[in-house]
């Protein structure tokens, strides 16, 4: 998220020359926000990353039965 917002030009709607849709947003509303979501980004990875693991292993286990 924080690569794409200080992309510029591009069909985006926050970059660090125009706000695009967003008259109440600039690229430094937008990095706060995004920085402030890191925590519950990383705990949203976990459910999914031991899923992918259990996948994995089951997987395995029952081609081998």
């Amino acid at each position: 998220m924080l690569s794409e917002v200080v992309t510029w030009p591009k069909p985006g709607l926050v970059d660090p020359v125009e706000h695009g849709a967003h008259p109440d947003m600039d690229v430094f509303t937008f990095i706060k926000s995004a920085t402030s979501l890191r925590p519950y980004f990383y705990q949203a990875a976990i459910p999914s990353t031991i899923f992918s693991i259990w996948h994995n292993i089951s997987g395995s286990a029952l081609s081998l039965w």
